[in-house]
């Protein structure tokens, strides 16, 4: 088995399961046609390789970190450029994940913990949004006329180590991961401090978000009332909302501010 160090780049469709159970055919119709028009010409234009496709998003390799970048900017920017696809009115979009590390390669397959972490970032990312790690940031800055928002050292499922993620923000103003921030130098003011609050609990549901009623989450919605109340009275932290992508978190975080 081959080793060598690599730019791994993980992709997958956001809310996919959520998706085809709503419209089972237009959401194979929309992946079909962002492949064809969008994905498969962005990697063959910066020279990547499609290691494999997993049903609702694909697996490349690229033999340099900014060509691996560029690529998912624009894979990115093309989603967006396109004619938009719907189902059940919600927007069909990608999140990409981007790593540099090494990987053990077979015929068929890459592994090692240089994928995984790729596939973690890809899960931080925002819909329509690219997450790179540490060591991706540090190779392109500078190179690349992008922004980088740091997300901090995040823990991830199955890796032992914080993973540093960074959110990149496009020259055409789409972003994002982000959940909003407060500048950790600044203490707002018993004034704003309510506003600033809303603001970034606003902002951690930006973007389009299928209205929908939520059953089952009685006490994860209690949980995060009372969050919300001891932050207000500065009693407490606003509360993270975590879990596996497509498990609701976008559709619980809009039930809570209903």
């Amino acid at each position: 088995m081959e080793r060598r160090l690599a730019a791994i780049l993980a992709a997958d469709v956001a809310g996919y399961s959520r998706l085809m159970n709503q419209d089972e055919r237009t959401t194979y119709q929309a992946w079909r046609a962002a492949r064809g028009e969008v994905v498969d010409p962005a990697i063959a234009r910066f020279e990547g390789r499609i290691v494999k496709h997993t049903g609702d998003g694909f697996l490349a390799e690229f033999g340099t970190v900014t060509s691996a970048v560029e690529c998912a900017v624009a894979i990115q920017q093309g989603m967006t450029e396109r004619a938009p696809d719907f189902v059940g009115g919600e927007r069909f979009q990608l999140r990409i994940g981007v790593n540099l590390g090494d990987i053990m390669v077979d015929e068929e397959d890459i592994h090692g913990d240089g994928v995984n972490i790729a596939a973690r970032l890809e899960s931080l990312a925002a819909p329509g949004g690219v997450c790179v790690s540490g060591d991706v940031r540090n190779q392109v800055r500078g190179k690349l006329e992008l922004d980088f928002e740091d997300l901090g050292e995040r823990r991830v499922k199955n890796i032992a180590e914080p993973v540093h993620a960074y959110a990149l923000s496009f020259d055409d103003g789409s972003s994002s991961n982000s959940i909003g921030s407060v500048d950790a130098g600044t203490e707002p003011s018993p004034a704003n401090e309510g506003n600033a609050l809303d603001t970034l609990l606003d902002n951690a549901v930006h973007g389009s978000v299928q209205t929908t009623t939520v059953f089952g989450r009685e006490t994860e919605l209690a949980t995060l009332c009372k969050a919300l109340s001891e932050a207000r009275e500065g009693r407490g932290n606003v509360a993270l909302l975590r879990g596996e992508p497509g498990i609701g978190k976008s559709c619980l975080a809009h039930q809570f501010l209903q």
